[in-house]
């Protein structure tokens, strides 16, 4: 009876057991995630690279789509232009459709602006970030190597860069002789109207040519950008 442990001393042992048990329980679970969030930052930083080029090839290639929806309108555009200036008799219909054409190739040309810019956007932030993290490499023959890579991926990044401000640029003279010719013969309609605006309907014809040329150089651009920098097997 002396030897027997009252109820308040078991009530104590066990609640001293309890309590370590969930402290292991604690540290357990506490080991466990530090474990898990090892391995997604380790996963994290073995992938990070490699996502990121195949991110903005991809980001290229969505926004290259609509510069390559520019060179179709520009020559409906060129096409909307012969037909008005070599039409006979009623130049009314032809007429409406330039100028409709018009319309849809200045907003058209709108998008190609604001996709320039936003590849513009995304080389800058994809070079920054991957210059940070080689600041890091400590191996100089792997130091060397990346430096080698960034070079030759600024230089193709930087030509699309070139040839997208080239287009756009070329987009201005284009654009306005068009608008100079709908303002012009929506007041003179005629074919004598026409003879007397053809040196403007073949600069508009020639700025068309260049532009086009230019988009095509675009788009051999970022075909070039996109492979350099989608990882083998995406």
């Amino acid at each position: 009876m002396g030897d027997e442990a009252g109820p308040g001393d078991r009530l104590g042992l066990d609640g001293r057991s309890d309590m370590t048990s969930q402290s292991c329980s604690w540290r357990a679970v506490r080991f466990g995630l530090a474990l898990s969030l090892v391995a997604v930052v380790s996963a994290s930083c073995a992938t990070t690279g490699f996502q990121r080029s195949s991110n903005i090839a991809d980001t290229m290639a969505k926004q290259t789509q609509t510069i390559q929806e520019a060179k179709p309108q520009v020559e409906a555009m060129l096409a909307s232009l012969d037909e008005l200036t070599q039409t006979q008799g009623d130049m009314r219909p032809a007429f409406q459709r330039f100028s409709d054409t018009l319309d849809d190739t200045e907003k058209v040309a709108a998008r190609t602006r604001r996709t320039g810019q936003t590849i513009r956007e995304k080389q800058a932030d994809y070079i920054a970030q991957w210059q940070k993290e080689s600041a890091e490499i400590t191996n100089p023959q792997i130091k060397a190597a990346t430096e080698a890579r960034q070079a030759e991926v600024r230089t193709k990044l930087s030509n699309l860069s070139q040839t997208g401000r080239t287009a756009g640029d070329l987009y201005d003279p284009f654009i306005s002789d068009m608008r100079d010719i709908r303002t012009y013969l929506s007041n003179d309609l005629t074919p004598g109207g026409v003879k007397k605006i053809q040196p403007t309907i073949e600069k508009a014809r020639q700025d068309g040519a260049a532009l086009l040329k230019a988009l095509d150089e675009f788009n051999r651009a970022s075909a070039d950008v996109q492979a350099s920098l989608r990882p083998t097997g995406t």
